[in-house]
């Protein structure tokens, strides 16, 4: 069960652990004693069905028929986590190893089918029943102390988070319509972890046991505005958003910080980059197809460079939504860029520092672990195969159809001008803003333009 603290955040009250086996009937049987063909042989089953008459204490026993009862509802307020072990016998054995784990979260034990094996007699059906309603006034008392617990200063702790609404943060005021989900996955990803690498700062750091890895809870990868950001995308289910967020928790623990050394040129080549906003107030980032300098053709230096500049602009605003700018229409922007340099003796030459592989691998990245960030996508293409490439290839590898829809293919640079006025947008755009210096800079003393 939870409660509130003082500063509003969902506190656990734990139970200490059951030991299941002697207070619990279990059967066990395996796929290799059937006889039927076509059926999974395997694999190892049990069932088990939970007693009072074996609860090794009275508060053991309290909490069984507290969570047995259908008057009470208790268990769909509860967390309850079962771990299998193989049990030792010999001091060989140990130390003893889970073999798997199930975690019921909000389970409404009304809803859910008594095991076949335990279900021979309807007549212990009946007796059963009625031996819960002769019980149920009783649990009703003798918990009456818990419920008095779990109520310990509620009102108290009530007051204090209606007064702390008032100085909330932004970026924690989540929508009342995902509230509840936001809570059952707090329950449910509470205690996972994922495999993180120790660094300092960005290098790796070696331990004095040897050991570079270390274990990190998901949910201090997330804000509650992150958590409404995934269920958003995952159309409000709790399944698939629980399973992404543990993914997208342990890419991110491999993947920042970024090492900027690796990719020093590609930060400092500005080719991507954010300045200005568009009409709906959002900031505006400009990924450029051609550069004065040759490609070194290093897929992952340019990826990494791209996601340390996204990853900085937008952690500290969980709430932004970024709308990208992407320049693949060579001769538009070749022909612009001469036509700027016609005062120079010698035409700067440009290249293309691209290719198809960069392109699908970084919108896979940003259609999985940035949901809901995304505005606007505008590629600027110049028609034909470019135009046909956007259309069919790239919106193949964005999952959510959402997402698609926000994609769309211009077919020269004025058609920018619908989405972001001229001056915001920069010179070789077809705006009247300069490109800020901050574009060619990746240390922490660059500023950025507004």
């Amino acid at each position: 069960p939870f409660s509130l603290d003082r500063q509003g955040k969902m506190e656990r009250l734990s139970f200490p652990c059951i030991l299941m086996s002697k207070l619990a009937r279990c059967k066990h049987f395996g796929g290799s004693m059937r006889t039927r063909e076509g059926m999974p042989k395997n694999y190892v089953s049990f069932s088990m069905l939970a007693s009072v008459e074996n609860a090794p204490s009275m508060m053991t026993k309290i909490l069984i028929q507290s969570m047995q009862s259908s008057r009470l509802g208790i268990f769909k307020t509860c967390v309850v986590d079962i771990q299998l072990v193989l049990r030792a016998r010999f001091g060989d054995e140990y130390p003893e190893r889970v073999l798997t784990a199930l975690r019921f979260v909000h389970v409404d034990l009304n809803e859910v089918a008594n095991p076949p094996d335990f279900c021979e007699h309807s007549s212990q059906n009946s007796t059963c029943e009625a031996e819960e309603e002769s019980l149920s006034q009783h649990v009703v008392k003798a918990t009456g102390w818990l419920t008095r617990l779990l109520r310990f200063r509620r009102e108290e702790k009530a007051a204090a988070v209606i007064n702390s609404k008032a100085d909330m943060s932004i970026s924690d005021r989540t929508n009342e319509l995902y509230s509840s989900s936001i809570d059952a996955l707090y329950s449910i990803l509470d205690g996972i972890t994922v495999s993180c690498p120790k660094k300092t700062g960005s290098c790796l750091c070696d331990s004095e046991d040897g050991n570079t890895m270390m274990r990190k809870s998901v949910l201090d990868e997330y804000t509650r505005a992150d958590i409404e950001r995934y269920i958003i995308a995952c159309n409000n289910d709790l399944r698939d958003t629980a399973v992404r967020m543990v993914e997208s928790a342990a890419w991110r623990c491999a993947t920042f910080p970024v090492d900027t050394r690796t990719c020093k040129i590609e930060l400092s080549s500005g080719q991507f980059f954010q300045q200005g906003k568009d009409k709906e107030k959002n900031p505006v980032f400009y990924f450029r197809n051609l550069l004065p300098s040759i490609w070194r053709h290093d897929i992952d230096a340019t990826v990494f460079a791209l996601l340390h500049l996204l990853e900085s602009f937008l952690r500290p605003k969980p709430r932004t939504k970024a709308t990208i700018i992407i320049l693949l229409c060579v001769e538009n922007l070749s022909d612009y860029l001469d036509k700027k340099n016609t005062s120079n003796k010698r035409k700067e030459q440009y290249h293309v520092h691209s290719n198809l592989q960069l392109v699908h691998r970084l919108t896979r990245i940003l259609s999985r672990h940035y949901p809901e960030r995304l505005s606007k996508a505008l590629f600027v293409t110049s028609g034909g195969w470019a135009k046909t490439l956007v259309s069919s290839r790239i919106k193949s590898h964005v999952e959510s159809p959402i997402t698609r829809s926000r994609i769309h293919v211009l077919n020269s640079l004025e058609d920018l001008k619908k989405y972001v006025n001229r001056s915001e947008l920069v010179s070789f755009a077809g705006g009247k803003a300069d490109v800020c210096p901050s574009a060619y800079q990746h240390d922490k003393t660059a500023t950025q333009c507004n």
